[in-house]
């Protein structure tokens, strides 16, 4: 399989991780983790990036709790105990006609919710309402809901990044939950500087806050509903020495898919088609390797920032 093919060449570059030479070219090496985001979000949702990760090239995964198909995911999670799964903590509903509200019960994060009882469509309106308190009750409830079943998420990351759109007191909420349970918190390097100018570092691990040196994603202004070949491949062309985030969505566009996005073409279902086709590709795989890039995942993160 092409994922234990890449996660072996990323392992055998830390051998002899220890020596002087050896950080010194780590440092110039390109390390991509290849990540799809909203599993749980659907039953196509949920094969599908199973395969990317069994078959393609996608190397970490993370579990949006509260949505509808969280536990055929969790099922499909404990049958594949080697992935490399997180959980991308939600505090949003997004889609018009497929909605969800939130793990903790709903008298402790009204805040939280709407007038129908679910969490608000974006993040403007989930950060006018939302108190900080009840944010983090909800956190935990869906780390909770995880840790309950025998499973160990390999990171935390946050759904269409609300957790890091807010204040530094937001992000340090997000960080000071996933440090008390001793999970790696996804940070880039333009929100570490928004807690770094602050106080709040005084009482955080930084071997626990998993800096990525660049984020990347599709950018809906290049997308012209015919494939994403040239938004991908630009993309990987940029990938520079560090450790970089490539977050895609991966899921098949079958009736499921359009039902639940509506048939729009951005972050729709076709669009996430596009994504697992991509990173299934043996033509992606040549171009990572031309472009010398290292694929990992959060495991070997670790290993390589120590």
């Amino acid at each position: 399989m092409k994922r234990d093919k890449i996660l072996a060449c990323a392992l055998g570059i830390l051998i002899g991780v220890f020596s002087v030479f050896l950080f010194k070219s780590l440092s110039e090496k390109k390390f991509l983790i290849i990540h799809s985001d909203d599993f749980g979000l659907s039953d196509s949702h949920n094969s599908a990036t199973i395969f990317a990760m069994r078959e393609g090239l996608v190397t970490s995964a993370s579990l949006m709790v509260p949505c509808p198909k969280r536990d055929e995911a969790i099922e499909l999670w404990m049958e594949n105990q080697d992935l490399d799964i997180g959980l991308h903590l939600t505090v949003t509903s997004e889609w018009k006609d497929y909605k969800w509200g939130g793990v903790a019960e709903e008298k402790l994060i009204s805040s939280l919710l709407d007038s129908d009882g679910y969490m608000y469509p974006d993040c403007a309106s989930f950060l006018e309402h939302a108190k900080k308190e009840e944010i983090e009750i909800e956190l935990r409830a869906q780390i909770e809901y995880v840790l309950q079943k025998g499973l160990k998420p390999t990171h935390l990351d946050s759904h269409m990044s609300c957790l890091f759109r807010g204040s530094a007191e937001l992000i340090f909420t997000y960080l000071k939950v996933a440090q008390e349970y001793g999970i790696t918190a996804m940070l880039t390097k333009e929100n570490f500087k928004k807690i770094n100018s602050n106080n709040y570092l005084s009482v955080l691990d930084l071997e626990n806050i998993g800096i990525i040196d660049d984020l990347f994603i599709a950018d809906e202004k290049n997308y012209d509903d015919k494939g994403m070949e040239k938004i991908y491949s630009n993309i990987l062309n940029k990938v520079r020495p560090g450790i970089s985030l490539l977050l895609i969505h991966t899921s098949y566009d079958d009736q499921e898919m359009m039902e639940i996005t509506g048939g729009q073409s951005h972050w729709g279902a076709f669009w996430r088609y596009q994504d697992f086709l991509y990173f299934t590709s043996d033509d992606t795989y040549s171009k990572i390797y031309k472009n010398d890039i290292h694929v990992i995942d959060w495991r070997i993160f670790k290993k390589i920032r120590g």
